[in-house]
């Protein structure tokens, strides 16, 4: 499969050198793209699409994240056609065409492009824009009914692999059952959990404490929530998002009801996330904490 499937990624990543060029030129008027852009009291969001979570899986969590998309689709096809799929006044299609006697009326359909006069090739009607849309929150809830699947799913595979004898010598399966069910399906749960959490609160797609927040508060709290990590410093933080060192401080402090401390390593965490009572007292299971995150701050 591999052999058969590398030829077709390797003709997908090429392209023909002509074609951008053709692209980037202003005289050319057959090479568009249509990208998700979504705009914000005139300002342009960092995210476009709410199904853009989890690697663009993200539409499987809700119904209303495919909804919204597929409005922003609609809605940048109708700015698209409005503003810039035109065509100069002196184009053959246009004079020959667009500006005849029969199709006067087309002439009132201009964009915005400049003091050269354009004209659209698909006129759209300025009484029928998409209506603006709203960005999709979800509830916790949601996420704890996918945890509860994933959980479901994933005892069902390890199920059949040591059904089927995958997995050899027998004593081998013994112990691998047993690891699952006392530490296995925990860690999956959470390893889901936090991944999908990290990235709503990230894109502020989720409803809890920072809904509606400055960016760079969610960054801090969704750094917080990563599962990569079960500490964090605010030094490490700083550096992996790329966000002032007093900023990471006050964001820490406004949400300090809701963060516990590891203060001999001077990391936190959210509350929830928090080594178990006996892991701190027997220190059984050392936390990974981005002390290289850290260090790269202050070379830096």
């Amino acid at each position: 499969m591999i052999k058969a499937l590398f030829p077709a990624l390797k003709n997908q990543a090429r392209f023909k050198p002509e074609e951008m060029a053709a692209a980037l030129d202003e005289e050319y008027f057959s090479r568009y793209l249509i990208a998700p852009r979504r705009w914000a009291a005139d300002k342009l969001e960092t995210y476009g699409i709410a199904c853009g979570l989890l690697s663009g899986f993200g539409g499987f969590l809700s119904e209303e994240f495919r909804a919204h998309d597929y409005g922003l689709g609609r809605a940048n096809c109708y700015q698209f056609l409005k503003e810039h799929f035109a065509l100069p006044k002196e184009n053959q299609i246009i004079h020959d065409g667009y500006l005849n006697s029969r199709a006067k009326d087309y002439v009132k359909f201009r964009p915005n492009s400049g003091s050269q006069e354009y004209y659209q090739i698909i006129p759209v009607l300025p009484t029928s824009p998409v209506p603006p849309l709203g960005w999709p929150k979800i509830e916790r809830r949601t996420v704890e009914d996918l945890v509860a699947a994933a959980k479901d799913r994933a005892k069902a595979l390890v199920k059949k692999a040591l059904a089927d004898k995958m997995v050899k010598p027998a004593a081998f399966r013994v112990g691998l059952r047993a690891l699952w069910w006392v530490w296995g399906e925990d860690k999956v749960a959470e390893f889901v959990r936090w991944s999908v959490l990290s990235d709503l609160i990230r894109r502020d797609q989720l409803n809890w404490l920072t809904a509606g927040k400055p960016e760079s508060e969610r960054k801090v709290m969704a750094a917080l929530a990563d599962p990569a990590y079960d500490l964090r410093t605010p030094e490490g933080i700083a550096a992996r998002e790329r966000l002032e060192g007093n900023i990471v401080s006050q964001v820490l402090a406004t949400y300090k009801d809701v963060i516990w401390w590891d203060k001999d390593r001077n990391a936190c965490t959210l509350d929830e996330r928090k080594p178990s009572l006996l892991s701190r007292l027997t220190g059984v299971g050392e936390p990974t904490v981005d002390w290289e995150d850290a260090r790269g701050q202050l070379h830096e």
